[in-house]
């Protein structure tokens, strides 16, 4: 199915991607044409977290915000 992606296509991934769930690639094309492909993966969910927040980076950043806030919110009660 790889041979079906081309270099400009528009990715979607449906449906929201869960731990070890299969999962459909829509591929839209330049020509408005779209192809689907049916993939699993095996991913965990701390990996899926990493993915969704764009980088392990982001997630850990967000992740030490988080932190930062409730550790703010529990000193002013």
């Amino acid at each position: 199915d790889y041979n079906k992606i081309q270099e400009n296509d528009i990715i979607t991934i449906q449906p929201k991607i869960e731990e070890y769930a299969p999962v459909s690639v829509i591929l839209r094309h330049n020509d408005s044409t779209t192809d689907t492909i049916y993939v699993t993966h095996t991913l965990v969910q701390e990996q899926l977290e990493w993915f969704y927040a764009g980088s392990a980076i982001n997630y850990f950043r967000e992740k030490e915000h988080k932190r930062s806030v409730e550790k703010e919110g529990k000193q002013h009660v």
